[in-house]
């Protein structure tokens, strides 16, 4: 399998999937007087869709999609596996975020696109009321979308998240491998794209996953059974040294990463 040191030519294939994204809207923000009475202002994400949209329910239970204003990440159905790959990580860098957590919702002139799903800027919980949508962007796993208008200040602040996301070489902009660190790091890095080596003690098969259990204890990876990797080595993974590319997930003593491509995950063989 393809290891972290393949992630500079991923760089490339992502950018010139992306050219054209980072467009300035060329249109005033037309009038309000469209948009449904009273849309909610609070939901629980039941489940990420991708690193753009989810699922959520709202206070008069009812659940429906939700989708960022001003964001594009990257796309699970791309023809190209490099570009598949990044959607994957903005996908899970979304699920760490977002999953079963009760959001704000903000809203603009318009509340809900073609498909039905609300429109919104969303606030996370806590003391700082992160706005994920410039969240994602900053940190690297999606890109501001700005071909439509949106509330002025804001598309500043994306704009200059995706311009800090470049100058710092973060997530879909870096051109080298993630940085390496160690499961008892890993609990320091929570949400970040980082490289784990570890050394594999057991391989245990679940439902949807193999876990990978790492000897050093509180970590693990789950490779998934679902997106074709070829998986007729893993059980020969026990004992081997492990390089693992993704978003740390969880929590500290119990942390995850997800893996779905080839070029997350590097064995470096028996020692």
């Amino acid at each position: 399998m393809r290891g972290p040191n393949s992630w500079g030519a991923v760089f490339f294939v992502v950018i010139a999937a992306a050219a054209g994204v980072f467009v300035e809207a060329g249109a005033p923000v037309p009038p309000a007087g469209t948009a449904e009475a009273a849309p909610p202002a609070s939901a629980v994400v039941l489940y990420v869709v991708d690193g753009d949209s989810f699922h959520a329910r709202f206070p008069d239970g009812k659940a429906g999609g939700v989708r960022l204003i001003g964001v594009n990440a990257p796309e699970m159905t791309d023809e190209r596996e490099d570009v598949r790959a990044w959607a994957f990580l903005a996908k899970r860098f979304a699920i760490h975020q977002l999953a079963g957590k009760k959001i704000k919702l903000e809203y603009d002139w318009e509340t809900r696109d073609a498909y039905g799903r609300l429109l919104a800027y969303v606030r996370l919980p806590g003391g700082e009321r992160k706005l994920f949508n410039k969240l994602i962007i900053g940190r690297g796993f999606a890109y501001a979308f700005l071909k439509y208008p949106f509330r002025e200040d804001y598309q500043r602040e994306f704009r200059r998240a995706q311009q800090e996301a470049v100058r710092e070489g973060r997530g879909l902009w870096r051109k080298d491998a993630p940085p390496e660190i160690t499961p008892a790091e890993a609990g320091n890095r929570l949400g970040d794209l980082a490289a784990v080596r570890f050394r594999c003690a057991e391989v245990k098969e679940l439902r949807r996953y193999y876990a990978l259990i790492a000897r050093e204890g509180g970590f693990q990876v789950l490779v998934s059974k679902s997106c074709g990797l070829d998986l007729s080595p893993v059980s020969s993974w026990a004992g081997r040294r492990m390089v693992v590319s993704g978003i740390v997930e969880g929590a500290p003593g119990r942390i995850s990463i997800y893996v779905c491509f080839p070029i997350q995950i590097q064995t470096e063989g028996d020692g």
